[in-house]
């Protein structure tokens, strides 16, 4: 799990290249940590076509909600999803 601090009141896609940058998860046995996700779980907040674009760059697969007003819907693991606001909702 990664997560970035930010001010307040600063929108959500401040800290999205920290979070992308930072985090490795230590592998079982020998080897070095690995340092590439394979999801990325944000809320609202992250639904834009260039974080979107960017994440498939990196082959990282978003699990990001899309806004009511946004014209192209695609689905997305809800399963994931309940958790992300479970371990927010623990966070807060």
């Amino acid at each position: 799990m990664v997560f970035a601090l930010t001010a307040g009141e600063r929108h959500d896609t401040v800290g999205f290249e920290d979070l992308l940058r930072g985090g490795k998860v230590k592998r079982i046995g020998r080897g070095r940590p690995k340092s590439q996700f394979r999801y990325f779980l944000g809320d609202k907040g992250y639904s834009s076509q260039v974080i979107r674009e960017k994440l498939r760059q990196k082959r990282i697969t978003p699990i990001i909600p899309r806004k009511s007003h946004e014209k192209r819907r695609e689905r997305f693991n809800k399963g994931l999803y309940r958790e992300r606001n479970r371990v927010e909702r623990l966070i807060n």
